[in-house]
């Protein structure tokens, strides 16, 4: 990395058309909303207009929503502030257009929208690529609503899609429309004829419904620090006093919005998930460029394939290495360990757990 100093940067303000286009996909950001009305990856439409639109949706006092299983009633939308209201929630000396493009370099395109809904705030950032199609959504908001429930909507275009979501050492079809679900690191929408899926990877939040063809991620809600439901008693929480409720003030959500045929991918998407929670790591270190290239501990040829745990054995000195086929078909990969001058060529049927025992003396390999 090198500092370059630019002096008078060109301010960005809002254009009159938000659209980017390189060498595989097409995006347009609405300047008059701030949300997603386009999203093409290799020609084929995956969003329709007004995605990643924030939504409040109606909910009670109930944290455990003990007679709930879906949260559908709309309260409001989050809408653009203006740019005297874009200032002061910025900070900044002068009005500011609600929409803007805040970074444009060689590698990605920042496009930031400012948006407001009754007592809560929201940031939205953009982050689109100078190649390829994976786009990153930054949301900070403040959330200061009462038994409100925030979701984020991206409606599809895919016809007649299977939900499909990571679980625990597997993927589950979701066939439960309307109702409040649970996936882990992301979930999607695949087409039947497996030639185009739109997956979501989280980095913060699991929640999720999805009815013809939308999803709608879960991200805030606020009911009481407790409210319990006694038969059908109303109001639930006591009127004569403030109750705290849960989810309010400042909150990071990071997304990253992904597209391609099913195959592709179901291979990239677990490794894609992953590497968006563990994050980059930043280490203080000042090399001369003089050290060696060290050899990695393990090394697999299909990305697909997850190492769950690499780890001594506790009984012993031998190696533990355990696998994980993510993607439901069946596979074949080399596991490369050049500490012990091994490759191991394995099988995997589909999400298959297989765990090797490797003696680190005699090179010994024991499936356990």
């Amino acid at each position: 990395l090198r500092l370059v100093s630019i002096l008078d940067k060109p301010m960005n303000p809002v254009q009159d058309e938000l659209t980017f286009i390189n060498d595989i996909s097409e995006i347009r950001i609405n300047p008059e909303t701030g949300l997603i009305d386009q999203y093409k990856v290799h020609g084929f439409d995956y969003l329709k207009t007004d995605s990643a639109e924030l939504l409040v949706m109606n909910d009670n006092a109930d944290p455990w929503g003990m007679k709930v299983n879906s949260f559908s009633e709309l309260a409001g939308r989050f809408r653009l502030m203006s740019p005297s209201e874009t200032a002061r929630f910025a900070g900044t000396q002068g009005p500011v257009e609600p929409v803007r493009i805040i970074e444009n370099g060689p590698i990605r395109v920042v496009v930031e929208g400012l948006f407001k809904y009754q007592n809560s705030t929201a940031m939205v950032r953009y982050l689109i690529p100078k190649k390829g199609a994976a786009i990153d959504i930054q949301v900070r908001v403040f959330w200061m609503e009462k038994d409100r429930m925030l979701k984020m909507a991206f409606p599809g275009k895919i016809i007649d899609p299977d939900c499909l979501g990571q679980v625990a050492f597997g993927v589950q079809k979701f066939d439960r429309e309307g109702e409040e679900l649970v996936a882990q690191n992301w979930v999607g929408l695949f087409s039947p004829d497996s030639e185009h899926a739109l997956t979501i990877a989280n980095q913060t939040t699991y929640g999720f419904d999805y009815s013809d063809g939308q999803i709608r991620l879960s991200l805030l809600r606020s009911p009481a620090y407790a409210g319990h439901p006694i038969n059908d008693v109303t109001p639930i929480v006591r009127q004569d006093r403030l109750t705290q409720r849960i989810d309010q003030g400042e909150h990071f959500f990071v997304f990253r919005i992904h597209a391609g045929q099913k195959n592709e991918r179901l291979e990239q998407i677990d490794l894609e998930s992953r590497q968006l929670n563990v994050g980059a790591i930043g280490l203080c270190c000042f090399p001369d460029g003089k050290g060696k290239i060290h050899q990695p501990a393990v090394a697999l040829s299909d990305p697909s394939i997850r190492i769950s745990a690499l780890k001594m054995a506790e009984d012993s000195d031998n190696l533990i290495i355990r696998l994980f086929e993510t993607t439901g078909t069946a596979r074949t990969l080399t596991v490369r360990i050049p500490m012990l001058d091994l490759n191991i060529p394995l099988s995997l049927s589909e999400f298959e757990i297989k765990t090797l025992s490797i003696n680190t003396y005699s090179k010994e390999i024991q499936e356990t």
